[in-house]
């Protein structure tokens, strides 16, 4: 909105400088003495004047007997800003122009054109320095026209059209007189200014008339022109309803007032509200303040952190321009939305807040980057401000059991604590690499957590899952418990982590060759950037396809330095089938990427029955009686692996279905059946690292049993004494009654009298069904039953399964595992 031009506090003051500075700036200066005599050194001196002054004119006329000079097609440059003036006629004195009160009866200017390049947005904030003669000539000139002159800021499409402007009387006391239109063409629409001076010395009125796209403007004001005593009213009203009403009395170049608002806009590129209320105004334009009993702020919004504020009341505000403070009583706040992103530090305020008492209902708040944000409940609480420092106490009982709670403490920290959230509401805090992999989030979290925002959002704190399921098409990955910790993380990452997962289950899917074909929960475990000291996978178990079909049980898992400075050590304790499994790695993290250095599997005396459906699916024999053991040990070192692989494979039985290609050559199977009596292969490789270490193994295993396939024997060639020991009823759990245990310990004494007998627990399987969950539960059963004679001396070794196949029904009513001795 344009404001009248104001000088040393007074609005008509202030105009009538802008109006002499502009005229000073249109009288080029001229210095020259009249000389009675001639005429033509008279125009000379006037022509030297000018262009001492940087003006050029076309035409000079020089009238002694009327004491007149007419200057025609004045050029001059005042600070870069191009004037004209069609004609310049002054009448009065010449000889007194250099004095300090020059006897000028008329100053008349017509058709002058000013274009104003530099002028700021205030116009009265313009300074154009003028020699002293020129300021003396219009202050003394005792009239002044100026007709048919504009004024014109192209920059900002401002013009003011000079239709007629007098001026008239003595240097103490003077009429002036004005009409015009000021112009300004943008989105605010054309402005147009009536009684453009006030025309009374003694008691000056005008009025500004503003018609725009937004509602009609008017200014009225009433005072003497010397800046003393003025009185300014103004009062608007939007086509939309918003009303301001402003009431100022000058005294001594102070201003004090009334100002009136209601549900009036303001806006600026930060802010932007609907203010309704009364407020006091005292200072000048430099130094002020403002106060307010009561103000109502509604449909506010900050730019800072996208917030939207329904409605505020502000109670006793003081605001300080001078000092740069902002003090309330108390501020009561509504419905508030509020987007805080944590790849930014919050900006400290310029101005210093002090607010003793602030109370805060439905606080909805939008936490994280770009749109992976945390959305807390509707929040309600307190907080205070005092020199800048926040402390606040908001929380939400969402129903019986989930509670939120944000806190600050006036120390730059935010403290938050929250139980019983759905995992699935804080979905956002899960790395990537877990959060894409992720169709389904389950689970209950507890958090306790703080941050200080203006430190990169460093946090610390701890997160609680119970009852955690991450699900995608055809794997999941669930625990019972997983416990984070982190130390100071901030908006680059977590480089300090200690993470527990107790009870776990990695279920991964059955697919042909390769049961890691697909992405698992693990690889995207591995891939996520941050930095864990410790990590434990307690108690846990790996199922492929299907949780009765078991790969690893009672895994324990460690890892320490995770993508650190310092060498990881990977540790890997769990039972393969019903064999002990260990695996111990040793990894350095390379260009961002954790490249492992060495390996070192141990396997011992493991049936592999577990791996029927998945050789079944691959085309590849199945293991139905038999061990196997192996030991691997590879190094990885200047782009070169080594390794050594030993296997073991000790009275093996195979099946198959299908006649593989890759094995036709190697072990010639006949009837689809073989048995491997006793095999021990050992195998040394050497490659680059593109190649992977397993691919590596597995070819120079086979180039070994290709060397030793005479060992082969069928199954029809072997010669077996089997004698039933006893039999034990197939286990709905894993305990052993009283008498199942008495029987067992029987059957142990009568193995201990045979020094080198075999044992093999044949499943019997009666009438019923084979189904999956049944293959467990005789498989559970005999690795029970291993297990109790494994404790009691019988060499564990010894001890074979053999696989649960249709074969083993009979017309027996009750299954059961069959204890035979071989010889």
């Amino acid at each position: 909105m344009y404001h009248a031009p104001l000088a040393k506090g007074s609005a008509g003051g202030r105009l009538y400088l802008s109006v002499v500075a502009v005229l000073t700036l249109l009288l080029l200066a001229w210095h020259y003495s009249i000389q009675a005599a001639a005429h033509d050194a008279a125009i000379a001196q006037v022509r030297t004047w000018l262009q001492g002054m940087g003006a050029s004119a076309g035409k000079v006329q020089f009238r002694l007997l009327r004491g007149a000079l007419t200057i025609e097609n004045v050029n001059a440059d005042i600070q870069g800003n191009p004037l004209s003036i069609r004609t310049l006629f002054i009448q009065g004195n010449p000889a007194s122009i250099t004095t300090q009160q020059p006897k000028i009866q008329v100053v008349r200017i017509q058709g002058m054109s000013l274009e104003v390049s530099q002028m700021s947005e205030q116009w009265q904030n313009l300074n154009v320095a003028t020699p002293q003669a020129l300021q003396s000539l219009f202050r003394y000139a005792k009239t002044i026209h100026v007709q048919d002159s504009i004024i014109s800021q192209p920059r900002q499409n401002i013009q003011i059209d000079l239709q007629a402007l007098h001026i008239s009387g003595s240097a103490e006391q003077r009429d002036l007189f004005g009409q015009g239109t000021f112009q300004q063409h943008n989105d605010a629409g054309i402005w147009h200014i009536e009684s453009f001076i006030p025309s009374n010395t003694s008691l000056q009125t005008g009025e500004i008339i503003a018609q725009s796209d937004n509602g009609k403007r008017s200014l009225n004001w009433a005072g003497a022109w010397q800046h003393e005593n003025m009185t300014i009213h103004f009062q608007h009203q939007t086509s939309s309803g918003g009303t301001l009403a402003i009431k100022l009395q000058q005294d001594k170049q102070q201003w004090k007032g009334d100002i009136q608002a209601q549900s009036w806009a303001i806006k600026t590129s930060a802010f932007k509200s609907l203010v309704s209320g009364a407020l006091q105004f005292s200072g000048t334009t430099e130094s002020w303040q403002v106060k307010s009993n009561k103000l109502l702020w509604q449909h506010t919004v900050i730019q800072q952190h996208q917030t939207s504020i329904q409605s505020m009341t502000s109670h006793q505000l003081h605001i300080n321009q001078t000092q740069k403070t902002i003090q309330m009583s108390r501020l009561d706040i509504e419905d508030v939305n509020m987007s805080i992103s944590t790849t930014k530090s919050l900006i400290q305020p310029a101005w210093q807040w002090d607010i003793a008492s602030i109370n805060i209902e439905g606080l909805f708040i939008s936490l994280g980057q770009n749109d992976e944000n945390i959305h807390f409940p509707s929040m309600h609480g307190t907080a205070s401000v005092q020199k800048n420092k926040l402390q606040l106490d908001i929380s939400q009982q969402v129903d019986e059991n989930q509670f939120w709670r944000i806190q600050s403490k006036g120390n730059g920290s935010l403290y938050l604590s929250a139980s019983h959230v759905p995992l699935i509401q804080i979905r956002n805090l899960l790395p990537n690499p877990i959060r894409n992999q992720s169709y389904t989030i389950d689970g209950t979290a507890w958090l306790q957590l703080h941050s200080t925002p203006s430190q990169q959002w460093k946090t610390s704190g701890k997160v609680y899952v119970s009852d955690m399921m991450l699900g995608s098409k055809n794997q999941s990955f669930s625990a019972d418990k997983v416990e984070l910790t982190i130390e100071d993380a901030d908006i680059s990452g977590i480089k300090q982590a200690n993470l527990r997962v107790d009870r776990w289950t990695m279920q991964l899917p059955m697919t042909p060759q390769q049961a890691w074909s697909n992405t698992s929960h693990l690889e995207a475990w591995a891939s996520i950037p941050w930095s864990f000291q410790d990590i434990r996978f307690n108690q846990g178990k790996v199922v492929i396809g299907s949780h009765e079909n078991t790969w690893l049980s009672q895994a324990d898992l460690h890892i320490k330095h995770w993508q650190s400075d310092k060498p990881a050590l990977f540790t890997l304790k769990a039972q393969l089938g019903d064999a002990p499994l260990s695996v111990d790695m040793k990894l350095r993290q390379e260009e961002g990427i954790m490249q492992w250095q060495s390996i070192h599997m141990d396997i011992q005396h493991a049936n592999l029955f577990f791996l029927k459906d998945w050789l079944t699916l691959s085309k590849l024999p199945y293991i139905s009686r038999g061990h196997g053991s192996l030991i691997l040990d590879v190094k990885q070192q200047d782009g070169l692996t080594q390794g050594d692989v030993d296997l073991k494979l000790l009275r093996l039985q195979l099946l198959s279905k299908h006649q593989p290609n890759f094995l036709e050559n190697t072990l010639q199977l006949s009837n689809n059946e073989i048995t491997v009596l006793a095999q021990h292969i050992k195998a040394s490789f050497q490659g680059t690292s593109d190649t992977a270490w397993s691919t590596m193994a597995s070819l120079a295993l086979m180039q070994q049993i290709k060397a030793q396939k005479k060992t082969i024997q069928q199954v029809a060639t072997i010669q077996r004494n089997i004698q039933l020991l006893g039999s034990l009823r197939i286990q709905q759990d894993i305990r052993l009654s009283l008498n199942e245990r008495t029987r067992l310990r029987r059957i142990i004494k009568a193995i201990k009298q045979h020094k080198h007998a075999i044992i093999e627990l044949t499943p019997d399987i009666g009438t019923a069904e084979l189904t999956p969950a049944f293959r467990q539960q005789i498989m559970q059963t005999q690795a029970v039953i291993k297990s109790f004679m494994g404790r009691r001396g019988i060499r564990r070794e010894n001890i074979y399964f053999i696989i649960p196949q249709e074969k083993h029904q009979s017309m027996s009513d009750i299954s059961a595992v069959h204890i035979n001795l071989i010889e």
